[in-house]
């Protein structure tokens, strides 16, 4: 299986979303999902939820 970075881009890309666009609908800059990404950052839990909400994937899959 994947690493959650790609997973997260592939969800963002499946969505037809940016980056900027899943942060504004988590409340977050949009360099923090760069850092998410980078592998720099965590999502709190409940973030993790809204956006595996948002991206219609499972959070177990975004975030392991």
């Amino acid at each position: 299986m994947f690493d959650k970075k790609i997973e997260l881009k592939l969800a963002l890309i499946k969505k037809d979303m940016t980056q900027a666009e899943l942060a504004k609908k988590l409340g977050v800059t949009p360099e923090y999902i760069s850092y998410i990404i980078g592998g720099i950052r965590e999502l709190s839990y409940l973030k993790q939820i809204e956006a595996a909400r948002i991206l219609g994937v499972p959070r177990e899959i975004l975030f392991k």
